[in-house]
């Protein structure tokens, strides 16, 4: 950013105590302005050139890499793989992984890299695009297309516009409104606050939110899916092999940007004493499946216990996540996904206070949490043990919470986004 650069180079000038400094400033920010300027007019006349070349009927093109993070197990993965079943409609995943379009192509699917000739005149002749976070395609690509935005969850913390602020620079927040929150309609799971917050989050109107219910419950509800790519197989695997009267627990918690800044493990941060978990999760006869943040570190003695199951991080959580009895969890959305199972959840937000001033929650967080939540280790090991020995004292507070953020409970959301947008075209 030019205002980095600017910062950089006064400080230079500062240290070494010299006032040439406003030279290089001033070619620095010449440098920056010129080529971005360009560049902005350019995506500009191209995006209009693309909004006249004629789509193709009924062509819709998802993907889930986000400019080039891949986001494996979101919503368009479980609504291609029941839309490529439509003999009405020509769905075509994009992906930036090599291995994930030749798996999906060896399984008769029709998957392009997003950046190769073939990926670039999908998105150009596209009628419908779907994206699950900000505009993932070329968005210079995009001008003939409807932009449906299927997100990645029912928002807890504040995101799309509500979390810019005046720490946005005006080119980063011009960047957001033409390339990231610029869709023309958003799912979302309820009528109820889900519908609220999510035309307030991106400025939605009311006929622009498709309250359908999200695509990966569908797996959830369903048996009827062969979720044949991202996924862990190897810990799966393991978890077959567990015997059924065990306990599995699953802990995926939200990762905190703050830690990249700071250089701070989040393993250490918990305060989470995995030796004595292990052995806890032994005598309760349980096995707790780690799905962390792939920039999350994980230190050896962590992965050394016997009962811990430390699963790929860039894995789909979703085959995960159906196998568990229990959740355990502090900010993420993936438990208001969990509680179609009506499995017991566990909240261990550990940094509440802080996680709440720096992020903010769109909730009083104990209005929302259908379950035990714990402060410190102790109260969490305590809840796995009650969990283990079949306690489950917050059914009644779950399903009142799942019918706050579900309009339907049913394996039929993706149907649903179909009809939704055939009856537009």
């Amino acid at each position: 950013m030019l205002s980095n650069e600017i910062k950089r180079v006064l400080t230079e000038a500062k240290k070494k105590k010299r006032n040439y400094g406003y030279l290089k400033l001033f070619v620095a920010a010449f440098a920056y302005i010129l080529p971005n300027t360009f560049y902005f007019y350019l995506r500009r006349v191209i995006r209009s050139i693309s909004s006249v070349v004629p789509s193709r009927q009924n062509c819709w093109v998802m993907g889930e890499g986000y400019f080039g993070r891949e986001r494996v197990g979101e919503n368009g993965k479980y609504l291609f793989l029941q839309i490529a079943e439509k003999n009405d409609v020509e769905a075509i995943w994009l992906s930036n992984s090599s291995d994930e379009v030749a798996c999906l192509r060896d399984n008769g699917y029709t998957a392009y890299n997003a950046y190769s000739f073939k990926g670039f005149v999908s998105q150009l002749r596209a009628d419908t695009l779907f994206c699950t976070n900000g505009t993932e395609f070329n968005w210079c690509l995009t001008g003939g297309a409807e932009i449906v935005q299927l997100w990645h969850g029912v928002p807890l913390k504040k995101v799309g516009w509500d979390q810019l602020d005046e720490t946005y620079s005006r080119s980063r927040i011009r960047e957001y409104r033409e390339r990231i929150y610029n869709f023309d309609s958003i799912v979302t799971t309820s009528k109820n606050p889900p519908a609220d917050i999510v035309r307030r989050m991106f400025r939605m109107s009311e006929e622009d939110t498709l309250i359908t219910g999200y695509p990966r419950t569908d797996y959830l509800l369903s048996n009827e899916f062969n979720t044949n790519f991202g996924i862990d197989s190897e810990t799966l695997s393991k978890i077959k092999d567990i015997e059924t009267e065990s306990t599995v627990f699953m802990y995926a918690p939200t990762f905190r940007r703050r830690f990249l800044k700071e250089n701070r493990s989040f393993i250490a941060d918990t305060g989470l004493d995995f030796e004595a978990l292990n052995q806890l999760l032994d005598d309760c006869d349980g096995y707790l499946v780690l799905k962390l943040h792939h920039k999350t570190h994980i230190p050896p003695e962590v992965e050394r216990q016997e009962r811990i199951l430390i699963a790929d991080p860039l894995s789909d959580p979703y085959p995960l996540l159906k196998t568990a009895d229990a959740l355990v969890t502090d900010y993420s959305s993936i438990f208001i996904d969990f509680l179609v199972l009506d499995k017991p959840v566990l909240f261990f937000p550990y940094d509440l206070e802080q996680y709440e001033s720096e992020e903010g929650l769109y909730y009083k967080y104990e209005s929302i949490t259908p379950g035990s939540i714990s402060a410190t280790p102790m109260e969490l090991y305590e809840s796995i043990r009650q969990v283990a020995r079949g306690n489950d004292p917050f059914e009644v507070e779950r399903r009142t919470i799942r019918d706050l953020f579900y309009d339907r409970i049913d394996d039929q959301s993706a149907e649903r986004i179909y009809r939704a947008i055939k009856k537009n075209c």
